[in-house]
């Protein structure tokens, strides 16, 4: 980080601070299909300000999936704000490259008058009042981290929450690796938190029914080899047949990723819409093919949703822009 950069990090930060300190009334939100970081951006921050005597609350579209129960404080998460909350001084949307990512929430966002918007998307729009916006970072969980330095020692809560956040946004630090999240992470284990128990509670609680429908999807597994493309599907079927819903495919995506023949794998979801999860590596950009399809991410991890089209559709639609997202990167070398 340049000289100038860190000014204007420190500047954003200490506006973000000012207002922490000098306004009453908050909601915090991130974005539809709520994940691991935004949840524990969204907790750290929500107990930084109750310990600072503050109204907030924490509002999201969706319910958090049943694996990020262990996080503290995860059943004050509301579907509405409370109608003293309906109009609030502040809104905090975390981890979120667009206002309209926050889905319904955002209708209540744009009644504020002040919006601090931290993410580490680098497609971000730029929709607040405050833009704290920097891809340099693993995880907006990693930013907050930045933010909530300012104050007294952390808490262990907060940490166990930020350290959840930097952990899934990785893919427990496979992608997305900044120069600054290892240091970043002993920080927070400075805090006495337990590293290996929070990863157990992510990755090594889940059901039965998760391998049944594991085991469905891999029987959809295709892939070119001269492309070094890999894929697979889960459908609404498989969804009934395993009593499983989206939730439960936490993982699939990555498991093709570690095939050594392949460098760039996908996984769709049947739901309203057909939901992409793109995953790569040694250099191969999914990022510009999820945005061909108005989605978005990063690098090595993005997604993004396709409309009225069907599994095999979106397959055809999606294999044809890994192709000639490929064409594009080789010819330019």
């Amino acid at each position: 980080m340049t000289m100038k950069e860190f000014d204007k990090e420190t500047l954003l930060i200490d506006k973000i601070v000012a207002l922490f300190n000098n306004e009453d009334n908050f909601i915090i939100t991130s974005h539809y299909n709520i994940d691991g970081d935004g949840l524990g951006s969204e907790i750290a921050i929500y107990l930084l300000l109750k310990k600072l005597g503050k109204t907030v609350e924490i509002v999201n579209q969706d319910k958090a999936p049943e694996i990020y129960n262990f996080l503290p404080y995860i059943n004050d998460i509301k579907n509405s704000p409370s109608k003293s909350l309906a109009e609030p001084n502040v809104s905090i949307v975390l981890d979120c490259g667009t206002l309209e990512r926050a889905g319904e929430i955002a209708s209540f966002v744009k009644k504020t008058s002040t919006i601090i918007n931290i993410d580490h998307h680098f497609l971000n729009t730029c929709f607040g009042t405050i833009n704290f916006v920097d891809a340099g970072y693993s995880s907006t969980g990693e930013m907050v981290l930045k933010v909530l330095e300012r104050y007294d020692q952390l808490s262990k809560e907060q940490a166990i929450c930020l350290y959840t956040s930097i952990i899934t946004d990785t893919g427990s630090f496979i992608y997305n690796v900044g120069k600054n999240t290892l240091n970043a992470v002993q920080k927070l284990l400075d805090t006495g938190i337990s590293p290996a128990e929070i990863s157990g509670k992510i990755y090594m609680q889940k059901p039965l029914k998760y391998i049944e429908l594991l085991t469905l999807s891999l029987q959809t597994l295709d892939y070119n080899l001269k492309e070094k493309i890999a894929w697979m599907y889960v459908d609404k079927k498989m969804y009934e047949a395993t009593k499983t819903t989206a939730e439960n495919t936490e993982g699939f995506v990555e498991m093709l990723l570690a095939l050594k023949e392949f460098k760039t794998v996908f996984l769709l979801k049947e739901d309203k819409n057909i939901k992409v999860s793109l995953r790569s590596k040694d250099g191969y950009d999914v990022e510009t093919v999820a945005r061909k399809f108005g989605g978005g991410g990063h690098k090595q991890a993005a997604g993004c949703e396709l409309e009225n089209l069907s599994i095999s559709e979106s397959i055809k639609k999606i294999v044809a822009e890994i192709k000639k997202n490929n064409e594009r990167n080789n010819s330019g070398k």
